[in-house]
């Protein structure tokens, strides 16, 4: 039973215009919390800033009235607005996910305050403020947003990706970590100016394990049919608000399977694999525990095949060839100019990718790319340059194949319940 559900019983004697009313539901809310074993909330003033947050998670899902309410309290109305139409946010708060942290960092003229987090093993929302000089930082002065970063105690970055929003001068930003069960505690690394990197500030936040929402291990263990190729689904990891999905190709396959595109036949939401991985890791899908139906609906939407026998290639600088070629590209002329080669290759039959693309290793240090198509002959042209030392072998990753027309139809994978 969710905080919702013991409070509906009060609904219907709220008038929406007496807010005196409505405060003596929230007070009576908050004791119920209290005794509860799951949502450990701490004894704030209902004037503090953190009870934002508190009363916004006794709210919630609640009928129109309390909306209305909401949206016109100008405590409430902010946070209120930007989860707006979020359910998996909504269940977290609802659900006694949301951690309270009610820390600040100041550094020079910049404080960063930190009102609340929800998180899973893989990623992290943050409810927050900015102030610039004591004056809270919104949308018209985002040259003045500092940046922030999570990191190990040791100083080893785990965020990897970032999305902001903000309403009315309040931040929420989801960050993806790369575990979070593996680097606890940690810390958040405040930078406000990026040109100034050293003037920097550093909060500790400990998890409270019991606030974190643990990823539920699907299995699938189907294989499909891509081909001609075996491409066998392993699992889905379920976190609160979005799933990986593991995959790995038959040993025994005869070709590679590249360039795949799966697709969320619900959403319409697509997933690229542009890598030669044989085992790949789909991050991402917007299907976590808090906002799934009860089945997901996986549908391939691109693939193509490439050969083994040219998943890499080598070029020689001393000869100016490769070690081999697939059959739809051509080595056209190869110039050079001391140790700056560029390379020019005509591809026959593209599938919309980059030809070749050098590994980086000890005999270059970067690369440069540029495709062309010849006149009416559909014919693309591929122009590598780089620097080569010392004359060492070059290994090139092949990005080519057939794109395959005929794909299997969807997979319907069987979600299970939320709480």
């Amino acid at each position: 039973m969710t905080n919702n559900d013991q409070f509906k019983d009060l609904i219907h004697q709220v008038d929406p215009n007496d807010v005196s009313m409505i405060d003596e539901l929230i007070e009576h809310k908050v004791k119920r919390l209290r005794r509860n074993k799951h949502i450990c909330w701490l004894s704030f003033p209902l004037s503090s800033i953190i009870s934002l947050v508190l009363v916004f998670a006794l709210l919630v899902n609640l009928n129109d009235k309390f909306y209305v309410y909401a949206v016109s309290n100008p405590i409430l109305r902010p946070l209120t607005q930007l989860v707006n139409g979020r359910q998996d946010i909504l269940s977290a708060y609802d659900s006694g996910y949301v951690q309270l942290i009610d820390k600040i960092i100041t550094v020079g003229d910049y404080t960063l305050e930190v009102d609340s987090i929800i998180s899973d093993t893989r990623s992290i929302n943050m409810f927050y403020k900015v102030r610039y000089q004591g004056k809270l930082i919104d949308e018209f002065e985002s040259a003045h947003h500092p940046s922030f970063e999570f990191m190990t105690l040791d100083g080893q970055s785990i965020s990897y990706g970032y999305s902001y929003r903000h309403f009315e001068n309040y931040w929420w930003t989801e960050v993806s970590l790369k575990n979070l069960n593996k680097y606890e505690p940690l810390n958040i690394k405040f930078t406000p100016d990026l040109d100034l990197a050293e003037q920097y500030g550093e909060l500790q936040v400990n998890i409270d394990q019991t606030k974190v929402i643990q990823p539920v291990i699907v299995p699938i263990n189907k294989t499909i049919v891509v081909g001609g190729q075996k491409l066998i689904l392993k699992s889905l990891e379920m976190g609160a608000f979005s799933s990986q999905l593991t995959t790995y190709h038959d040993p025994e396959n005869e070709k590679l399977l590249v360039l795949i595109v799966f697709k969320d036949f619900t959403s319409g939401v697509s997933w690229d694999d542009e890598s030669l991985e044989v085992n790949y890791i789909y991050d991402n899908f917007p299907i976590g525990q808090l906002n799934h139906m009860n089945t997901f609906s996986l549908e391939l939407k691109n693939a193509s095949v490439l050969d083994r026998a040219y998943e890499t290639v080598s070029f020689d600088p001393k000869t100016r060839t490769f070690s081999s070629l697939p059959e739809h590209l051509t080595l056209k002329e190869v110039i050079v100019n001391g140790n700056k080669y560029e390379i020019v290759l005509e591809d026959h039959q593209s599938v919309g990718n980059q030809g070749l693309m050098p590994v980086k290793t000890n005999a270059i240090d970067d690369f440069s790319w540029r495709g062309e198509t010849i006149g009416l002959s559909g014919i693309n042209e591929y122009h590598i340059e780089l620097e080569i030392r010392d004359d060492k072998i070059v290994i090139f990753k092949v990005l080519g194949g057939t794109e395959l027309k005929v794909l299997p139809g969807p997979i319907i994978i069987q979600l299970p319940k939320t709480n």
